[in-house]
């Protein structure tokens, strides 16, 4: 009947965008917590851009292992330890910096 398949795509609906919304959480919470043990920083800043999706990301670090490091090689610091996260992501944006710098 009408009532049950407009129950039935409701919860389809519902049951996608919280999976979909729970997942996220989860993927960012994770990837900040391995970049702030691999690289020994406090201030790290994960956050879904792509609207839950987990395909687009935002991502600032701020760590003592960059000092002496070129923007180069801090950012691929962070990709190594997300390799794994970064192969499924459409984009990212990545700002890194030291304690020092402003």
């Amino acid at each position: 009947t009408q009532s049950t398949w407009g129950s039935s795509k409701m919860w389809r609906v519902f049951n996608r965008t919280f999976t979909t919304t729970t997942h996220s959480i989860t993927k960012d919470a994770r990837m900040q917590s391995a970049l702030k043990e691999a690289l020994q920083s406090n201030k790290v800043f994960v956050q879904d851009i792509s609207g839950g999706c987990g395909a687009m990301y935002n991502i600032e670090v701020e760590s003592p292992l960059f000092i002496g490091k070129s923007m180069v090689q801090q950012h691929r610091m962070v990709h190594e330890v997300l390799k794994d996260d970064v192969k499924g992501m459409h984009g990212l944006t990545l700002k890194t910096k030291t304690p020092s710098s402003q």
